[in-house]
């Protein structure tokens, strides 16, 4: 999967792409385990790994409650 985004900033026009790799499934979900951002600002790509993906692993449902 990739993604694009085109965006003005300071009169200039920079494009940053995002691609997703690696998937690995989780629980019956693929989740990409690698994120690699391009373009706009930077001036070298970085790259993002996942270590380890958990789905609703241990937690507790009164995480979630609002007092």
């Amino acid at each position: 999967l990739r993604t694009v985004s085109t965006e003005q900033a300071q009169g200039q026009t920079m494009t940053t792409t995002v691609d997703f790799m690696d998937y690995k499934e989780e629980s019956g979900i693929k989740f990409p385990m690698v994120q690699k951002t391009s373009g706009g600002p930077m001036p070298f790509p970085i790259e993002m790994k996942v270590q380890a993906v958990q789905v609703n692993s241990g937690v507790a449902d009164d995480l979630f409650s609002i007092e």
